[in-house]
């Protein structure tokens, strides 16, 4: 009977022991599915926030886009108005009531500057700060460089800028980059009958 005994005492100790084991196993898996699920869901996290900043991206930078084909479309339709004859003579203004208000035209022998001021999605067509007041005409060629300061320790000359249709105060074009360059324009970039860096 002592030794019936010994042995039961013997198999429960034994089965503590194994039950204990299977416990601490259960409790490590525990923790490590916690610590899982915590890294997964920071990660989750994270790709919200990516998310988020693309989706706020993408919107203003159709915002932008639509903006740009707006006044593109606008220089179109004020382009064609000229060419029609129905825009006037580029004369003082009938009736102005100052003679500040009056269009004037620069002589188109006085060199010129401006800057870039819109850019086309494929980065060809470039809407210029300077327009037929300014002596800027349809098909004349323009120069396109970026001055020191912005990311670069020198001028750098980018290419040409054919105009193709010009307002009262802008003009669009399209861009010819210089080969071996690897510069695109950028907005705020300046455009000038003559590259004079002085």
């Amino acid at each position: 009977m002592q030794r019936e005994l010994i042995s039961l005492c013997t198999l429960c100790l034994l089965w503590s022991a194994g039950r204990a084991d299977e416990n601490a196993i259960l409790k490590r898996d525990v923790e490590t599915m916690r610590r899982q699920l915590q890294q997964m869901e920071a990660e989750h996290q994270a790709l919200k926030a990516e998310l988020d900043e693309a989706r706020a991206a993408l919107v203003q930078s159709k915002l932008q886009a639509d903006a740009f084909e707006h006044r593109c479309k606008k220089l179109q339709d004020d382009l064609n108005l000229f060419r029609s004859g129905r825009f006037g003579d580029i004369q003082p203004a009938i009736n102005a009531p100052r003679g500040d208000l009056a269009i004037r035209r620069k002589p188109a022998n006085e060199p010129v500057h401006g800057k870039v001021t819109g850019i086309g999605k494929d980065g060809r067509l470039l809407q210029i700060s300077l327009g037929f007041e300014h002596g800027v005409k349809d098909g004349q060629t323009l120069e396109v460089y970026r001055l020191p300061g912005k990311g670069s320790l020198k001028p750098i000359y980018l290419g040409t800028l054919t105009i193709n249709r010009v307002d009262p105060q802008t003009a669009l074009g399209q861009f010819s980059a210089v080969e071996g360059v690897n510069y695109r324009p950028a907005i705020g970039d300046d455009v000038a009958s003559e590259f004079i860096i002085k």
